[in-house]
């Protein structure tokens, strides 16, 4: 966990960078939990950085997703102290794995920067502005995080297709119009299972009617060059230890 946390010291500018010892345990929780999707990204070419902020606004989720469109990066922001937003999500599914359901959360999120890199690249085929989040967003993060669940780790597809069923259904609101994508991919890992493509591939045929993927590509590749040619600094990997 100290390597974690003294990576984050290195990246986290203009965000707070704290000693080890500051960071409180619903800090250190969600700190974990993001750190794969942060390692993804960066393997992926993806310019991102992992951002911690401590007084976080009523209402706030304890982990969000800020794209900076003049440096194309995207910047995982935790805000869990003292946050009761944070024990709101892992209270959820009352008896799923917390570290389960936050990392469902961070799916979601990390949704938004892939498709906001692809925006700027004018590979989603609808035209938004960059950093507009709009229903058709939210729509497509949900529908990306099942994906990647149902590609990466199948064991917990079901308890995270619970999570976002709950999510939507208790929280419902106009810009999150996903509830009947997420209740019709209970079987996503059958239909996915010795198929190729990549999650965000599947999530646009799912919600965006994109052909069927047919080639296991990378993420670059399959978003027709997803990250935008930028200068980015050598990668520090965040490890999850």
């Amino acid at each position: 966990m100290k390597k974690l946390l003294v990576a984050l010291a290195l990246l986290c500018a203009p965000f707070l960078a704290l000693a080890d010892d500051e960071y409180t345990p619903d800090e250190h929780a969600w700190l974990r939990a993001v750190a794969p999707f942060y390692n993804e990204a960066k393997s992926f070419g993806i310019d991102s950085y992992v951002g911690v902020v401590t007084d976080a606004k009523p209402g706030q989720s304890p982990v969000s997703m800020m794209y900076k469109s003049d440096t194309h990066q995207c910047v995982f922001v935790v805000a869990a102290r003292d946050n009761f937003m944070s024990r709101t999500i892992d209270d959820l599914l009352p008896h799923a794995p917390a570290s389960v359901v936050r990392a469902a959360t961070i799916a979601h999120e990390y949704g938004h920067c892939v498709i906001r890199t692809m925006k700027l690249n004018h590979s989603l085929g609808y035209e938004l502005l960059p950093n507009t989040e709009t229903p058709q967003d939210e729509r497509l993060a949900d529908t990306f995080a099942l994906a990647w669940y149902a590609r990466n780790q199948p064991e917990h597809y079901e308890t995270v297709q619970r999570f976002f069923h709950t999510l939507r259904s208790k929280f419902s609101d106009d810009m999150h119009p996903s509830l009947d994508i997420i209740d019709s991919l209970k079987d996503l890992p059958e239909r996915m299972a010795n198929k190729p493509g990549t999650p965000m591939q599947w999530a646009m045929y799912l919600d965006l009617g994109a052909p069927m993927p047919t080639d296991n590509v990378s993420l670059s590749a399959s978003a027709a060059s997803v990250v935008a040619p930028v200068a980015t600094p050598a990668a520090t990997t965040v490890a999850a230890n």
